[in-house]
């Protein structure tokens, strides 16, 4: 068990009064938390059926893996932050989440955590977030708008967030999860292996990514491909749906051409949704760059804006 560590935090300008009595509701939080998890401690064997039929569900296996790619090699593919929030939420009795500790100088110290109040096993990551945000064109820029700096702190958290809840959580559960993940994916045997690929791979025309550098990356040709070869192409087509360049992956694809030739594509229902989010975010930039790759009826561009309006706290017209 990974003990917490103690922080001493500058109390110039603090109320201690008030500083002593958060550090008591704070403790008497958490013996609260542990208490309740000792009172209703986790069916094991129910939360694995509940897990596995979870993972049964194609719109989870569709997001359960993630890959980040390394220079010199293949990329690191595993347990996206989706699939493992979904293992916690199904396990029970576990406490996690990042905390913003300060704010100055053009950074924040964030701490962040995952806690299992059951075993009392805790793991945690002090992170610190520089407030900028690179460009292509003018390089890191600093950020000025609270809501641009939250929202890049939950962002940088979300990854070392997922760590936390994959150390803490037993690892043949990760390991049962992402396997059913794989079946569903394959569609368990329902549908071709071989059919189901093609369909991945035609979705990343969107990116200029061709079946000549998706072959090429894999070093054969895609009816070739298997389920692992799958797990990976999901891993980094939800890579690029975040945001990740191609040429992170495929070093041939060019990195500019983001947008397909000829007409623009229409967003599913999830890709939709998540550009909801990001307009609720208030996350303008990403926005206008979604109007100007996908096809958007007039009611979705309307949704965006008052979703945006909503974001930045204005009032629709």
């Amino acid at each position: 068990m990974n003990e917490p560590q103690n922080f001493t935090l500058p109390t110039a300008g603090m109320n201690i009064g008030s500083v002593a009595i958060e550090q008591q509701r704070a403790v008497a939080e958490a013996q609260g938390k542990l208490t309740i998890a000792k009172s209703f401690p986790r069916n094991i064997n129910q939360a694995t059926q509940e897990l596995l039929e979870a993972c049964r569900i194609p719109a989870l296996a569709s997001q359960a893996f993630y890959s980040v790619p390394r220079k010199g090699g293949r990329p690191d593919t595993g347990a996206s932050i989706r699939l493992a929030e979904e293992i916690a939420r199904i396990w029970g009795n576990l406490d996690y989440g990042h905390r913003e500790l300060s704010r100055d100088n053009g950074k924040s110290e964030v701490e962040v955590y995952a806690w299992d109040m059951q075993t009392n096993t805790f793991s945690r990551r002090q992170v610190t977030v520089m407030h900028t945000r690179y460009s292509k064109d003018y390089g890191n820029q600093p950020l000025k708008d609270p809501r641009d700096i939250d929202n890049l702190i939950s962002n940088v958290s979300a990854k070392h967030k997922r760590a936390c809840i994959l150390a803490i959580i037993p690892k043949w559960l990760k390991e049962m999860a992402e396997q059913e993940c794989k079946l569903t994916l394959s569609g368990n045997n329902t549908i071709p292996l071989a059919q189901i690929i093609r369909n991945i791979v035609a979705d990343f025309s969107r990116f200029a990514v061709t079946l000549e550098h998706i072959e090429e990356y894999f070093g054969k040709e895609s009816d070739t491909f298997d389920q692992d070869d799958l797990h990976e192409l999901t891993g980094i087509i939800n890579a690029l749906r975040d945001g990740a360049k191609p040429k992170d992956f495929f070093g041939k694809a060019d990195p500019d051409q983001t947008k397909p030739s000829g007409q623009k594509p229409t967003p599913n229902e999830q890709e939709f949704a998540k550009l909801v989010e990001l307009a609720n975010q208030g996350n303008k930039d990403r926005i206008q760059k979604a109007k100007a790759y996908y096809q958007l009826t007039d009611e979705q561009i309307a949704d965006l804006d008052a979703c945006l309006a909503f974001g930045d706290g204005e009032p629709n017209d």
